[in-house]
């Protein structure tokens, strides 16, 4: 859906570190033109071209200026160097071009109340290190300083999703809901925006 606001119908996208392929097929079924991009995916998007490619230098499979979109979704938060990849992204994007990412939102109250009591962020820890590859926490402002310094312009945020957490947890989230609203996100809260947004502009 926000895409769908900042995108011509039938634009190509770039899902890079697309993993199983669900948001290739929601672009498709959209009517956008997909190309997914990943390394060493067992499962592959069925009817989506894919692309093999080191996602930080995207040099390798796509000519600099020539991507209408590109989008990563809950992938930023696994990579060891996110500035090399933002910039691949920019160089990738035509003039206008938008780049979309979510990850996790490590500045939820209930993250922040997880690392005031634990030291660490919520999905940020020694367990989800080598369990998921969850290396590098980005808060709003440093994925926004991120996005700045690579050359995007326009940047806004959101909030979306919902943490699975039931009995005592899941009333404490409840509880945390309006401080959350209260954040003044420009793309808008959904759920206990349990995931950051992320949306920038290469200037044309």
């Amino acid at each position: 859906a926000i895409l769908g606001r900042v995108l011509r119908p039938g634009a190509r996208v770039a899902d890079l570190g697309v993993g199983s392929g669900a948001f290739s097929l929601r672009h498709q079924s959209a009517g956008y033109e997909p190309v997914a991009v990943d390394m060493n995916v067992d499962v592959r998007p069925e009817g989506i071209p894919f692309l093999e490619a080191d996602i930080t230098d995207l040099s390798s499979v796509f000519e600099p200026g020539s991507l209408p979109a590109a989008a990563a979704i809950e992938c930023m938060e696994h990579l060891h160097d996110p500035i090399r990849f933002l910039e691949s992204v920019w160089q990738a994007l035509e003039p206008g071009g938008v780049f979309l990412s979510t990850t996790p939102n490590v500045i939820h109250p209930y993250s922040k109340l997880k690392f005031a009591v634990k030291g660490t962020f919520w999905l940020f820890s020694p367990e989800w290190y080598w369990s998921t590859g969850h290396l590098t926490p980005l808060p709003e402002w440093l994925l926004r300083a991120h996005l700045t310094n690579a050359g995007f312009t326009d940047i806004e945020h959101g909030l979306i999703g919902n943490f699975d957490f039931h009995g005592m947890k899941r009333m404490l989230i409840k509880a945390m809901r309006r401080r959350l609203h209260s954040t003044g996100a420009p793309l808008g809260v959904e759920g206990d925006g349990s995931n950051l947004v992320m949306l920038g502009r290469k200037p044309g």
